[in-house]
């Protein structure tokens, strides 16, 4: 099946496609550097793969049958086809930023659902990224079926030597455990924090009474959410601000914070992308090019 989804707004696949490493660990795979790529969509029966390949203001899907509703609704929640970045464009223009409005930045990628994303972010917590995508291949391979991640079920099912021995995820182990059996006693519904009636500083609040989910899980968390009024620094933020800051060491939190407060609700995104603005740019994504037999 092909069809053909157009975005709100003006768009751009590959701007998406590597806005932050997501793309980089499974399901997706990418496939070019013009931004193709393809992934597993969890469904009713059989899993559903997916390629998405860049058109003007959309992007074109191939999948292996046809296309649900909910299949549809996925990829567009996923590939942010439906985010209105009108106001954060007119900030980033009259702020010296035009580069962000012509690269067509700011749509962070996400997962299918909003557990994915919890989860890899606290793989994400205190390691490099080899050891994130590390941990995320074993789960997919250990504990994931048919190329898809893993549910909240099976995660509750393994114990925390389990995550500890074959994940190899550490001081995580716990957490993941605790998680899965959280949702799946309904303690925890992280699917209901996309369209949650709660300000922003009570959403983190929320987020951060799940185990392992700090505060730079759950600023991060809510830039997924299209919340961006947090900032989600972590190490490797605060040594990119010092390089381009041409600072002898790194800008404190309070420093950072103190820049960014002129983007209101914008903050947290304007940040990720001054952080980002040379991706585009290098040949950072070429590793993330997988070759393998494709749709």
């Amino acid at each position: 099946m092909i069809a053909e989804l157009k975005a709100s707004g003006t768009y751009d696949l590959k701007s998406v496609v590597f806005s932050h490493g997501w793309s980089d660990l499974a399901p997706f795979r990418v496939l070019s550097s013009n931004g193709e790529i393809e992934t597993t969509l969890h469904g009713k029966g059989l899993p559903v793969s997916v390629c998405l390949e860049p058109i003007p203001n959309g992007c074109r899907v191939r999948s292996t049958k046809k296309l649900s509703k909910q299949n549809i609704l996925d990829v567009r929640w996923m590939f942010r086809l439906d985010c209105d970045l009108s106001d954060f464009y007119r900030l980033a223009k009259n702020n010296h930023r035009k580069w962000i409005v012509e690269r067509k930045m700011g749509r962070l990628l996400r997962s299918q659902t909003v557990f994915e994303d919890l989860i890899k972010l606290i793989l994400t917590t205190n390691c490099n990224w080899q050891f994130t995508r590390l941990m995320v291949e074993n789960l997919m391979k250990l504990v994931g079926n048919n190329g898809l991640f893993p549910t909240p079920e099976a995660l509750a099912k393994k114990t925390e030597a389990f995550y500890r021995t074959k994940i190899r995820s550490g001081y995580r182990s716990p957490h993941l455990r605790s998680i899965g059996k959280m949702i799946v006693s309904g303690k925890l519904n992280p699917e209901s924090w996309r369209n949650s009636p709660l300000p922003t500083a009570e959403l983190r609040k929320e987020i951060l009474k799940v185990p392992g989910a700090g505060p730079y899980v759950a600023d991060n968390l809510l830039k997924f959410l299209g919340r961006n009024e947090f900032l989600g620094l972590d190490s490797w933020a605060r040594a990119k601000l010092k390089q381009e800051w041409r600072l002898k060491k790194a800008p404190s939190d309070k420093e950072i914070s103190r820049t960014y407060e002129i983007f209101g609700a914008y903050k947290g995104l304007m940040l990720w992308c001054d952080l980002t603005k040379d991706w585009l740019e290098s040949d950072e994504f070429d590793s993330w090019i997988r070759t393998d037999e494709v749709l």
